[in-house]
């Protein structure tokens, strides 16, 4: 339907907005005073203090948090210190080189006062005062706080604060630092000046009139391009798109302006919008974001675990078709009909379901997370108020990770139960894996004990266990799961991809199976993500009602098997005449594992003629997508134990793979953002410099097996949510620079020695990230230990 003038105004009002502020994220590059893990805290707004030790003069060099400097209109600042420093003063300098400008080149206005500075401005041009060494503003207060709001906002990529004390003796106490600022790229970051207001009103009102031109289209029978174009717009692919690129810009995506939407190649291409007008994506993304604003709070008051269905409707026509059985004529029962079609109202819960694929992550998991709380069994407050420990309740699990290596380099272990996949199955099939129904963040859901090693379990062994036994599963390790076809064959997508084995079909293996989908359900209780590379049919199916393949396609079949895909559209364009020559097939398949299978009664001994093909096709479609029905069915068995699958009404399979698995690439400023340090260092010392530049040079795989060594995973948390209050930690390690760092996979730890340079800290965590996997090895030997590696010689 067209939309009314209000709705759209509405929706549009805080878009390319005059006063818009993005909120980036800073962080500091270097301070002339003595840099402490406090002054970190400047950008909380609490009351942490960072003691200055250069009371007459602290300098302060900061930049968008990120691996290169980004460029932003700084519009504002604001600065707040101790009430005991009695005020103090504040220039504002601006360089817009990608190098970090010298602290020298300031020293010649450090005296100033505020006459001074106004004197030396007051006949210089705001153009003419933009140069590198100069002051753009200069902030006096004899309060605690002072904000200003710059007049004309300055491009640049790093800021420079010089603040100085009004009485040194007392020092300074710097407690809460913020830049009000937008994107340099912006459409109206040139336009943001007091002198140029009037061109950025009519630049706005320019664009809002094209977003609203786009937004107000109609698709019609005859209609022009851009509103068919607007019409077929995915609007699913479009809001995990718009998701990706607010992750890239470090802000939430509900925050971000539509005219910020702007896609790489690469991402127009994944989503298949590469043929699409951007202001088109501009525009919808605008009507998704007033979507959400909307349902936000809405979700909170409806049931999605009772959304509406085909069978209600059904249920309801009948019901109405009944009540019109007294009408004879039958043109007015079909007319009827339609109108009692019509009239069926869905339910407010229905229609919520029906746009789940607009709603953002954020606007999902609020409500999903109020439905975990609800339906948990288990919770740590709990167990202290009957007086239990978490020691005391938790199951207690021995791996031999000398036996399961042994194992699988053999290639005798057929069932995968010496895997430490298979151990850890074998340790909990003697639990109701119900009680693993947690409401608790990070929780640790039973002890590991790897033998023959010196391990404490505090959180890192259990985390290990999990990250290796998602290993086990995606190798020869288990026979659970396969490569997919295209991976072998090395063909097509998703080659990397695993699928249940169809010939995995034993209670041990279904049993196994369960497992799989218990262990999904923990992660997305506890949120720690767990590594399955399943493609999208298999969650799909994990989210669908019925247990069969109806809501797969042939695209889905072609992601795992396109070399199957491409022989069946070659029978399907071989002509009549030629058919019989060219195709000799039997109603048979081969299924993802090798397996011949009929595809109906006596299907080997039925040849595939012109004339049945289409039958041959669909069924061959209908058999690959449902091979592995019965394994995914006893996942799903697990999955529903411990997060029912009601709750997950509102996710797509790419929400629900997000949420179980993470990001398979790890971001290294998010992990920064969540980072503490401690032992005397802080972000602005040199080794953490070197620390962080070596992370950001690691390819992704490295970066996997880094997060492995000091955190005993191979993910971050799906979303900012789910980091809760875990941060990673820094530590300074007083030894010698050619130490290897020490990890602490039990506490998200590490223990950094005083690298010199890039090279060396590149070097020696490589070394450690890629030879010491073992937990705690500095530990004494009992004769047990000791024995397990014995066995094993």
């Amino acid at each position: 339907l067209n939309l009314p003038d209000s709705i759209i105004d509405t929706c549009l009002i805080n878009e390319v907005s005059l006063d818009y502020s993005h909120e980036m994220r800073f962080e500091i590059v270097k301070t002339n005073a003595m840099s402490t893990p406090l002054i970190d805290t400047i950008f909380n707004d609490d009351s942490s203090l960072f003691n200055s030790n250069k009371p007459s003069g602290t300098n302060i060099c900061f930049k968008v948090s990120g691996y290169q400097p980004v460029e932003f209109v700084l519009t504002g600042i604001t600065i707040r210190c101790s009430t005991t420093s009695n005020g103090f003063k504040v220039m504002v300098f601006i360089s817009n080189n990608d190098q970090e400008p010298d602290f020298d080149q300031y020293n010649w206005c450090g005296h100033w006062n505020e006459q001074q500075y106004n004197q030396y401005f007051r006949n210089t041009s705001i153009d003419a005062m933009r140069k590198p060494h100069e002051p753009i503003s200069f902030l006096s207060t004899n309060s605690s706080s002072c904000h200003v709001k710059l007049p004309n906002p300055v491009r640049g990529k790093y800021i420079t604060l010089k603040i100085i004390a009004n009485v040194v003796h007392n020092g300074l106490h710097i407690e809460y630092i913020k830049f009000d600022c937008i994107h340099g790229k912006h459409p109206l970051s040139d336009l943001m000046g007091k002198d140029q207001k009037q061109l950025a009103i009519e630049k706005r009102d320019e664009i809002i009139s094209v977003l609203k031109k786009y937004i107000n289209t109609l698709s019609t029978e005859g209609g022009n391009a851009e509103e068919k174009e607007f019409e077929e717009i995915d609007n699913e692919s479009l809001t995990e798109m718009s998701q990706i690129i607010a992750n890239r810009l470090s802000v939430s995506v509900s925050s971000l302006d539509c005219v910020m939407l702007e896609p790489t190649k690469e991402e127009l291409k994944r989503f298949k919008f590469q043929d699409t007008d951007i202001r088109l994506l501009q525009a919808r993304f605008a009507l998704i974001k007033y979507l959400n604003r909307l349902v936000t709070p809405l979700l909170h008051y409806i049931d999605i675990t009772l959304f509406y269905s085909k069978k209600s409707i059904q249920e309801q026509y009948q019901q109405q078709k009944a009540n019109d059985s007294n009408n004879k004529d039958e043109k007015d029962k079909e007319k009827q009909k339609e109108a009692a079609k019509k009239k069926l109202t869905k339910s407010l819960s229905a229609q919520v379901h029906e746009l789940k694929g607009c709603y953002f992550m954020s606007t999902k998991k609020s409500v999903f997370d109020v439905l975990l709380a609800s339906t948990a069994t288990t919770s740590s407050s709990s167990r202290q108020a009957y007086g239990q420990t978490n020691l005391e309740s938790k199951p207690r699990i021995t791996i031999n990770r000398i036996l399961a290596s042994r194992a699988k380099q053999s290639g005798n272990d057929t069932t995968g139960k010496h895997s430490i996949f298979g151990q850890l199955f074998s340790g909990l099939s003697s639990f109701r894996w119900t009680r693993f129904k947690t409401n608790q963040k990070g929780a640790q859901l039973w002890n590991v004990s790897f033998l023959g090693e010196g391990s404490i379990d505090v959180g890192g062994p259990y985390r290990e266990s999990l990250t290796y036994a998602i290993q086990d599963l995606q190798s020869s390790a288990t026979p659970l799961f396969i490569l997919c076809p295209n991976g072998k064959n090395s063909v097509g997508l998703n080659r990397e991809k695993w699928i249940p084995n169809p010939a995995c079909t034993s209670s041990l293996y279904l049993q196994m199976y369960e497992f799989v989908g218990v262990l999904m359900g923990i992660a997305l209780r506890t949120k720690q993500t767990l590594a399955f590379d399943f493609p999208a049919l298999v969650y799909k199916q994990l989210l669908s009602e019925d247990d069969n393949a109806n809501n797969l396609d042939i695209s889905d079949l072609e992601a795992i098997d396109k070399l199957c895909v491409q022989a069946l559209n070659e029978i399907k364009n071989v002509k009549e005449e030629n058919f019989e020559y060219i195709v000799y097939e039997s109603f048979t398949t081969s299924l993802s594992n090798g397996q011949i299978v009929e595809l109906c009664d006596n299907g080997k001994n039925i040849d595939v003629t012109y004339k049945n093909s289409e039958q041959f096709i669909s069924l061959v479609i209908k058999k690959r997508l449902s091979e592995a029905a019965k394994q995914i069915e006893h996942i799903k068995r697990g999955l529903n134990l411990i997060c029912q699958q009601r709750i997950l009404s509102l996710f797509t399979w790419y929400d629900l793979e997000r949420m179980i698995c993470g990001d398979p690439n790890i971001n290294i400023e998010l992990l920064r953002k969540h980072t503490v340090y401690q032992g005397g260092i802080s972000s602005t010392s040199s080794v953490v410099k070197h620390f962080w530049n070596t992370l950001h040079s690691f390819s992704q795989y490295e970066r996997q097996l880094f997060l492995r060594f000091v955190w005993g995973r191979n993910r971050l948390p799906a979303t900012e949510n789910d980091w809760g209050q875990e941060t990673f930690t820094i530590k300074a390690l007083n030894t010698s620079p050619d130490s290897l760092p020490i990890a602490h996979t039990c506490f998200f730890s590490i223990d950094l020695p005083p690298y010199k340079t890039f090279k060396q800290c590149r070097e020696k965590l490589l070394y450690a990230i890629n030879n010491c996997q073992a937990i705690d090895v500095d530990f004494n030997p009992n004769s047990s230990s000791l024995q397990a590696w014995i066995d094993e010689l």
